[in-house]
């Protein structure tokens, strides 16, 4: 994959009630996943997530590092020093400040506006600043987009209720609007994934066929068209079943303890044999894409 989201929680862990990672634990968890993607992206800093920076630089890893912004005004302008400082230190690619805070309501346009007008004094000139947000919202604020030096967008046909077989193509509908819309600014894709378990959503029906055939059809249409992207998730982790009900939990292309799920396992299997003459070198292919559970140890 071009990039991944990486949240390192753990079964019994939640970072809205302030949970902290131990560097040691941070580090083991990108173990498992270091080979998956060229470039990684976090959340936020502090509670032991700031040092995701320096470990994905180690690795050689591009790093996309968040400062998490909530109704907290003071909560806020504390991520954003921080993550300053961590750009300070020359451990940060791009600075995304604030995910998805327009979509649940959690700040004004203005004061998001403010959030990043703040990083772009604080961090270093040669860091990018930008937010990640729902492309329909990014849509309808274009202010916003314009305080951007590039576009972060999630899609999720999953939550727009698109049954998986339309999914993709009304994913490519969206980001051709939203390249429109850009006017020339670059369009990254910050989350798209689609859940291995849970509850359907309208036509939305997850399950690990459904979640292979969207991970497949999706990262081909990346490919074809040069799209860079995160893919949503690492991991499956418990603690979201509280904020997004029973399919929270299931958005990881590996499980809580970090194994390649089988239908990922299988499909990428079954995909590199498709693509090598007579099926050779197969499992070479799904060990170098990063999926092999002797690969999953610490770096």
């Amino acid at each position: 994959m071009w990039g991944v989201c990486f949240s390192p929680w753990m079964d019994g862990q939640d970072p809205t009630r302030g949970d902290r990672i131990s560097a040691d634990a941070l580090w083991a968890r990108l173990g498992l996943v270091a080979a998956d993607a060229s470039a990684f992206r976090t959340y936020g800093v502090g509670s032991g997530l700031e040092n995701a920076a320096w470990m994905f630089k180690v690795l050689g890893k591009e790093s996309w590092i968040g400062a998490w912004l909530g109704p907290d005004p003071v909560a806020n302008e504390a991520q954003i020093r921080e993550l300053a400082q961590v750009a300070q230190a020359g451990h940060v690619d791009v600075a995304v400040i604030g995910s998805e805070v327009l979509l649940r309501g959690d700040l004004t346009v203005e004061q998001l506006r403010s959030c990043l007008a703040l990083a772009r004094e604080l961090l270093p000139e040669s860091v990018p600043v930008t937010t990640a947000e729902v492309y329909h919202v990014l849509l309808a604020n274009p202010e916003v987009a314009q305080d951007c030096d590039m576009l972060f967008v999630n899609y999720y046909p999953f939550w727009e209720g698109e049954s998986v077989d339309a999914a993709v193509t009304k994913l490519a509908e969206w980001h051709t609007e939203v390249l429109a819309f850009a006017d020339g600014k670059s369009v990254v894709i910050s989350e798209t994934g689609w859940p291995s378990a849970g509850d359907p959503h309208e036509e939305a029906e997850p399950s690990p066929v459904n979640a292979a055939r969207f991970f497949d059809e999706f990262t081909r249409w990346a490919a074809a068209t040069d799209v860079r992207y995160f893919y949503f998730s690492c991991f499956d982790e418990s603690w979201k079943s509280g904020h997004e009900g029973n399919v929270g939990s299931h958005w990881g292309y590996r499980d809580a303890h970090g194994a390649p799920k089988q239908w990922m396992a299988q499909h990428l299997a079954d995909r590199a044999a498709a693509e090598t003459p007579m099926g050779t070198g197969a499992p070479g292919a799904a060990r170098n894409a990063g999926f092999s559970n002797a690969d999953s140890q610490k770096p």
